[in-house]
């Protein structure tokens, strides 16, 4: 079951999924494509994020310009062999070695869902800095960390998992609901009362 339209990317995000993958199939057809390719951008950012590379400034540069070619803010993608050549699983290291043809993919769609896509990758791109920020490079046996406000608590668990909820949302409101513009108002968002 191909999921993207490009072989060669619906192949990168079937080997580093794993269980998702799989599950893609009973998602209508008209979003399982961008769902798909959202989860395969915000899978390179976590690549990086989490390299064991040993200089946090150096992950943070590179999510960053990563993340300014993907939204099209800048045209020159970072050199992605050195940290593809430390990923201990070959497939994340694939993964990075493709992140051209990741990033093309998003031609695939139209502007609107685009733009649905990437205001979700914005958001976790901006979760993985800030973790970084915070916390530094993941180390093995390190000490665990805590978040010092339940703000910033609220803050991350929207950016690792509450945007996309919303991005889910929007998603299905473009493509396979038809609700008037009252009951769209009353979906909740990120800054509305029910966050």
């Amino acid at each position: 079951m191909a999921v993207l339209t490009n072989p060669k990317i619906d192949n990168l995000l079937e080997t580093t999924s794993r269980s998702f993958y799989p599950t893609l199939k009973y998602l209508p057809k008209k979003v399982r494509g961008q769902i798909g390719l959202l989860y395969l951008l915000a899978r390179v950012a976590d690549t990086i994020a989490d390299s064991k590379h040993g200089e946090t400034e150096v992950l943070l540069n590179t999510l960053g310009a990563y993340n300014e070619v993907a939204q099209g803010r800048s045209t020159t993608l970072p050199d992605f062999l050195e940290l593809a050549s430390i990923q201990a699983n070959e497939h994340e290291a694939e993964l990075l070695r493709n992140v051209d043809d990741v990033v093309e993919g998003l031609k695939d769609y139209d502007e609107g869902d685009q733009q649905r896509i990437l205001s979700c990758l914005d958001v976790i791109v901006g979760g993985q800095i800030l973790d970084l920020q915070r916390f530094g490079i993941a180390k093995e046996g390190g000490s665990i960390s805590s978040l010092s406000t339940d703000s910033e608590l609220d803050d991350y668990t929207f950016r690792v998992a509450g945007c996309v909820g919303v991005f889910w949302t929007e998603m299905s409101l473009a493509h396979l609901m038809n609700l008037p513009p009252r009951r769209r108002e009353n979906i909740p968002r990120k800054g509305s009362s029910i966050w």
